[in-house]
């Protein structure tokens, strides 16, 4: 078995973040009475239809030349960018990003590392985490800790 670097890591992260910030876009953004000013809500504000283009369903829009959208896309970007910095939505939604950011040595415990997700979400070419400099250019050397465990030339 061979273990990946610190850039590979890195990139399958900038990957993860990416689909599911993709799929939340898609999920808020699509024409449905969900996603609508013109939503009919019934008690406990629960969705019951449209009243822009007469639906009953709550999932599908009928004419979605009538839909007005409650959020923009960039109020959508930034509701997701709030959802990766609470540690209970991350531990109970995006299991696999807090899977990454324990690897990658990030707690998560209370608050979320705003360095790190920054640098991931502008894809920066240089990342620096707890103990590691990582780079994400092939040009720029990639340094580590050293570890106590001797390599297996040290050993001969």
């Amino acid at each position: 078995m061979k273990l990946r670097s610190l850039e590979e890591i890195l990139v399958k992260f900038r990957e993860v973040i990416h689909r599911h910030r993709r799929r939340y876009l898609q999920r808020n953004l699509r024409p449905c009475p969900y996603n609508c000013k013109m939503a009919e809500i019934g008690a406990g504000h629960k969705v019951l239809g449209c009243e822009g283009c007469g639906s009953t369903n709550p999932d599908r829009c009928i004419d979605t030349r009538k839909f007005v959208p409650i959020y923009t896309k960039e109020e959508v970007f930034a509701q997701f960018r709030e959802e990766l910095r609470n540690p209970q939505i991350l531990l109970r939604d995006y299991r696999d990003v807090v899977f990454f950011m324990w690897v990658l040595g990030v707690p998560v415990d209370e608050k979320v590392d705003e360095k790190v997700l920054e640098k991931v979400e502008k894809r920066e070419i240089k990342v620096e985490l707890p103990h590691r400099v990582i780079h994400s250019s092939p040009d720029l050397p990639l340094e580590v800790p050293k570890t106590s465990i001797p390599s297996k030339e040290e050993k001969s």
